[in-house]
């Protein structure tokens, strides 16, 4: 392998490693930014709803204000909101599916009935949708009587995130393009000047030290040059 293949190969390998590890970091980041976005949104509306709960509901029966809550709580969002009891029955759905079903099984549904928020991401039963699901403790008196859950479709968000790490790799292959396209003209500075000192080299060897190797640049082989043609000069004179 020549000295311009290696070269260029060192560089290439160099910005090839760069690249990969920026395109990870910056799609892992854009992927945990949009993510993180929405799951924000449904805690801040689940916690608003809980406070609203607690402020107009608390004396009254989930079971009886279900509807009611529905209604409010699903009037200023577009995902799908659920109102259970303690003990993870659905009473009411905003999509008016799934009553009376029991989701206990969620760990977010586990985490509100034991009195915590609760966020979960994973693949809906019904649909198979890849979806994020927040699920909030309604408390009267300091005791869970029941959960709001906020249900959002994370497809829109992968669909981005997806278009967004395309655009990444496709910047990420032109960078990598243009840096070896550079490095091979760069290259060329230094296998150029060396040519020139082989072709002068053997001609030298045949015993022609009329000959005189040209000085490309004013760098270590320009130097080399110089020494060359001073040897040839000094055996000549002889």
């Amino acid at each position: 392998m020549g000295i311009q293949q290696r070269l260029v190969g060192s560089y290439l390998a160099v910005i090839l490693i760069t690249v990969c590890i920026l395109e990870v970091i910056l799609i892992t980041s854009v992927n945990y930014y949009y993510h993180y976005n929405v799951e924000r949104a449904l805690i801040n509306q689940a916690e608003i709803s809980a406070a609203f709960f607690q402020q107009y509901f608390a004396e009254e029966e989930v079971t009886e204000q279900s509807e009611k809550l529905v209604r409010a709580f699903s009037q200023h969002t577009s995902a799908q909101v659920q109102i259970m009891d303690a003990a993870g029955h659905i009473i009411q759905d905003s999509y008016g599916t799934n009553a009376g079903k029991e989701i206990i099984h969620y760990t977010d549904v586990q985490q509100a009935a034991d009195g915590e928020v609760g966020t979960w991401r994973g693949f809906d039963d019904d649909t198979n949708e890849h979806i994020v699901s927040v699920s909030y403790p309604l408390q009267s008196e300091g005791k869970t009587v029941g959960i709001v859950r906020f249900i959002s479709s994370l497809t829109g968000t992968i669909d981005a995130v997806r278009y967004i790490s395309i655009l990444f790799i496709l910047a990420g292959v032109l960078v990598v393009s243009i840096v070896a396209i550079l490095s091979i003209f760069l290259s060329r500075t230094i296998t150029g000047p060396i040519r020139e000192l082989k072709k002068a080299a053997e001609v030298m060897a045949d015993g022609n030290f009329s000959i005189r190797a040209k000085k490309m640049y004013r760098d270590e082989i320009g130097t080399l040059a110089d020494t060359m043609n001073a040897m040839a000069s000094r055996i000549s004179r002889n």
